[in-house]
Formats: C-alpha cells, structure tokens, sequence
C-alpha cells in the first residue's frame, strides 16, 4: 500500500515547506530579539534622582540614596535618631535649633576636608563629606568626645 503524496513542495531534509520555514525562522528571530532587548532593558539600572530640595543647604549635589546614607552616617555618628535634629512630622522645618548646628558642623566639616584632603576620594560605602566626618570627633556621643583636660581626642 503506497502512501498519498503530500500537497505543496517540500525540502528534501526536512519535510517542511519552504514557507514554513520562513515562518519558523522568523518567529525565532523575533524571539531572540524580544529576549536581547529585555536583557538589554534590565541591565541599565534607572538613574537616582537627584537630592533637590530648598531646604538641603549643605548637602547639596547628592542623589537621593546618597542623601539619605549621609543622613544614616550622622544619625550613627551621633548616637541620636532623626528628632534630634528634624522637627518631628516636617523634615524640611527649621523650628529645632540642632539643625541649624548640625548645618554650621557640615560647614566645618566641608572646611577641613577641602583644606587638608582635597584629592580624597570616598570609598563605596564610606561618606560623601570627605575624610573628616561627624564620627571623628563625635564617635557615637551627641556631643564631642573629648580627652582629659577638655581637649578634643
């Protein structure tokens, strides 16, 4: 018994038309491309906003996320939480006295980096302000640490 002879031409190798071919080829190329491009999408990480507000006086030129890491630097460097120096429920007030403080000590601490380390260049996890910071006089206390006789350590 012989077997009916398929309709429409047909390649040798593979039994397909070359129609169907074209369209499986196609198809795969589509999704090779669909593929690169979410790749592609997910390997460019969106870029931080930048920290722009009026009220950041001194901080200025951070992004978001290096904004808030300082802020995380000071509250650790101190010993304190935000309220110490933030009115509570209103970040950008300027009602607590120890803000401004907290500004006049980012100026010298900016002062002294400028003046003594110029080419310091901060490590990935270390703080944007420079060599000098919150934590070198303060380690940990609201207020300064200082060594016997009143001097600062």
């Amino acid at each position: 018994m012989k077997r009916a002879a398929p309709a429409g031409p047909r390649t040798r190798r593979t039994g397909y038309t070359s129609g169907s071919m074209r369209t499986a080829c196609f198809v795969c190329l589509l999704l090779v491309s669909a593929f690169l491009a979410a790749a592609a999408a997910q390997d460019a990480a969106p870029t931080p906003a930048m920290m722009d507000t009026p009220g950041v006086h001194i901080l200025k030129g951070l992004t978001v996320p290096e904004f808030q890491d300082e802020m995380n630097f000071m509250v650790v460097a101190l010993g304190v939480n935000c309220g110490y120096c933030h009115a509570r429920g209103n970040f950008a007030s300027d009602a607590n006295p120890k803000k401004d403080t907290a500004r006049r000590m980012l100026e010298m601490v900016n002062a002294i980096n400028h003046q003594y380390f110029p080419d310091y260049k901060p490590g990935k996890d270390e703080s944007r302000l420079g060599k000098v910071t919150c934590f070198t006089c303060h380690q940990g206390a609201a207020t300064p640490a200082t060594a016997p006789g009143g001097g600062i350590r």
